[in-house]
């Protein structure tokens, strides 16, 4: 699958995203839908698809596929599945680099951080990159024009666990680190920003 190939369908009427509420993001956004993208087995699924760049070049470095199926949005599990492998960090970057960057695991989780969820001062937490896994958190290279890195953890040993790595490496470069998560444990920022929806419907 070529990335350059896949079609932004944002208003089609497939497309369950044009379904949902706008959100803030830039015009060059490394994502796409898919209508019938293949998955695993031969099968075919409606996917959102998102482009991993590699952390220090911007390279394409894979595609990250969420299966998007009708039962998906009635509270069916998502599958999810990468395509490509890259011998080096990878990331998917929502947004261009600033000197202040959020970055999480998973899109979701970080698309509900940086849209629908300020910081303490009241801004966006944005601009914010998705590292696909707590692998990538955990092996995040240094940025030459990132002065503070504000990881958006899931409450679990795993979300800490990979924060370690990944605060030591920047530190040791002299760069500012916070460890941001929600105070549920077991909860990441997508369940907080659903949470919030469930209170107020």
């Amino acid at each position: 699958m070529n990335w350059l190939s896949v079609t932004l369908s944002v208003g089609a009427a497939t497309n369950p995203l044009a379904m949902a509420p706008p959100l803030a993001l830039p015009a060059e956004v490394p994502l796409r839908f898919h209508p019938n993208c293949p998955f695993e087995r031969g099968h075919r699924l409606p996917c959102l698809l998102a482009l991993y760049q590699d952390v220090e070049s911007g390279e394409p470095a894979g595609i990250h596929r969420i299966a998007l199926p009708p039962d998906v949005f009635a509270g069916a599990k998502v599958e999810r599945r990468s395509l490509g492998r890259w011998p080096r960090p990878r990331a998917i970057k929502l947004w261009p680099p600033a000197p202040v960057l959020y970055l999480g695991e998973g899109i979701e989780t970080v698309l509900a951080a940086a849209t629908r969820l300020p910081y303490r001062d009241g801004a966006p937490m944005r601009p914010a990159w998705a590292a696909g896994s707590t692998n990538g958190i955990s092996k995040f290279s240094v940025l030459p024009n990132v002065n503070e890195l504000r990881l958006l953890l899931d409450h679990d040993y795993e979300g800490e666990a990979c924060a370690t790595p990944c605060r030591e490496r920047w530190q040791a470069a002299g760069r500012t680190v916070l460890r941001l998560r929600p105070p549920r444990p077991g909860h990441d920022f997508n369940d907080v920003v659903l949470e919030k929806l469930r209170a107020v419907s």
